[in-house]
Protein backbone atom coordinates (compact mmCIF):
# COMPACT_ATOMS: atom_id res chain seq x y z
CA UNK A 1 0.00 0.00 0.00
CA UNK A 2 1.35 3.32 -1.09
CA UNK A 3 1.70 6.16 1.34
CA UNK A 4 -0.75 9.21 0.57
CA UNK A 5 -0.04 12.28 1.00
CA UNK A 6 -1.81 14.61 3.87
CA UNK A 7 -1.08 18.67 4.28
CA UNK A 8 -0.83 20.52 7.44
CA UNK A 9 -1.80 23.99 7.53
CA UNK A 10 -1.05 26.19 10.89
CA UNK A 11 -3.82 28.47 10.87
CA UNK A 12 -1.79 31.39 11.84
CA UNK A 13 1.79 32.84 12.29
CA UNK A 14 4.72 31.99 12.84
CA UNK A 15 4.23 28.12 13.38
CA UNK A 16 7.18 27.23 15.17
CA UNK A 17 5.78 24.57 17.63
CA UNK A 18 3.96 22.55 14.32
CA UNK A 19 7.50 22.80 12.85
CA UNK A 20 8.97 21.12 15.35
CA UNK A 21 6.49 18.58 15.67
CA UNK A 22 6.62 17.63 11.95
CA UNK A 23 10.58 17.82 12.13
CA UNK A 24 10.53 15.39 15.59
CA UNK A 25 7.46 13.18 14.67
CA UNK A 26 7.85 12.62 10.43
CA UNK A 27 11.16 11.29 9.07
CA UNK A 28 12.58 13.61 6.90
CA UNK A 29 11.86 12.39 3.50
CA UNK A 30 8.05 12.04 4.67
CA UNK A 31 7.55 15.90 4.72
CA UNK A 32 8.52 19.01 2.90
CA UNK A 33 8.21 22.60 3.93
CA UNK A 34 6.34 24.63 0.92
CA UNK A 35 4.94 27.64 2.97
CA UNK A 36 5.72 29.30 6.43
CA UNK A 37 2.42 27.60 7.43
CA UNK A 38 2.66 24.53 4.87
CA UNK A 39 3.83 20.75 4.97
CA UNK A 40 2.85 18.07 2.54
CA UNK A 41 3.32 14.58 4.92
CA UNK A 42 3.41 11.24 3.18
CA UNK A 43 1.46 8.81 6.06
CA UNK A 44 -0.15 5.64 5.32
CA UNK A 45 -1.95 7.01 8.28
CA UNK A 46 -5.08 9.15 8.62
CA UNK A 47 -5.82 12.61 8.91
CA UNK A 48 -6.53 12.34 12.85
CA UNK A 49 -4.00 10.14 13.15
CA UNK A 50 -1.46 12.69 11.54
CA UNK A 51 -2.50 14.76 14.16
CA UNK A 52 -2.53 12.58 17.20
CA UNK A 53 1.01 12.03 16.47
CA UNK A 54 2.33 15.36 16.25
CA UNK A 55 -0.28 16.01 19.32
CA UNK A 56 -2.37 18.47 17.93
CA UNK A 57 -5.06 17.85 19.84
CA UNK A 58 -7.76 20.72 20.43
CA UNK A 59 -7.24 20.92 24.19
CA UNK A 60 -3.18 21.38 23.95
CA UNK A 61 -2.31 24.66 25.67
CA UNK A 62 -0.04 26.52 23.75
CA UNK A 63 -0.96 24.35 20.24
CA UNK A 64 -1.88 27.21 17.20
CA UNK A 65 -4.81 26.20 15.04
CA UNK A 66 -3.84 23.24 12.63
CA UNK A 67 -5.64 21.67 9.66
CA UNK A 68 -4.44 18.28 8.44
CA UNK A 69 -6.24 17.54 4.79
CA UNK A 70 -5.75 14.19 2.84
CA UNK A 71 -5.06 14.69 -0.80
CA UNK A 72 -7.32 13.17 -3.39
CA UNK A 73 -5.64 15.65 -6.43
CA UNK A 74 -3.10 17.82 -6.98
CA UNK A 75 -2.97 21.64 -9.39
CA UNK A 76 -1.17 24.52 -9.03
CA UNK A 77 2.07 26.63 -10.45
CA UNK A 78 5.07 25.80 -7.96
CA UNK A 79 8.52 24.61 -8.27
CA UNK A 80 9.44 21.25 -9.43
CA UNK A 81 10.78 19.66 -6.71
CA UNK A 82 7.42 20.06 -5.00
CA UNK A 83 5.37 18.14 -8.07
CA UNK A 84 8.50 15.63 -8.16
CA UNK A 85 7.84 15.19 -4.02
CA UNK A 86 4.06 14.96 -4.56
CA UNK A 87 4.17 12.26 -7.10
CA UNK A 88 6.72 10.07 -5.68
CA UNK A 89 4.85 9.88 -2.51
CA UNK A 90 1.51 9.18 -4.22
CA UNK A 91 3.21 6.49 -6.39
CA UNK A 92 5.24 4.82 -3.69
CA UNK A 93 8.87 5.57 -3.21
CA UNK A 94 11.54 3.30 -4.86
CA UNK A 95 14.13 4.97 -3.03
Amino acid sequence: MHDRVFTIVATSEPAPKLEAAINASVPGNKSLKIAPVSWPVSSDGTSKSISGMLDLTPTKEGTKPVVVVATAGYYGRASTYIWEWIKAELEGRSD
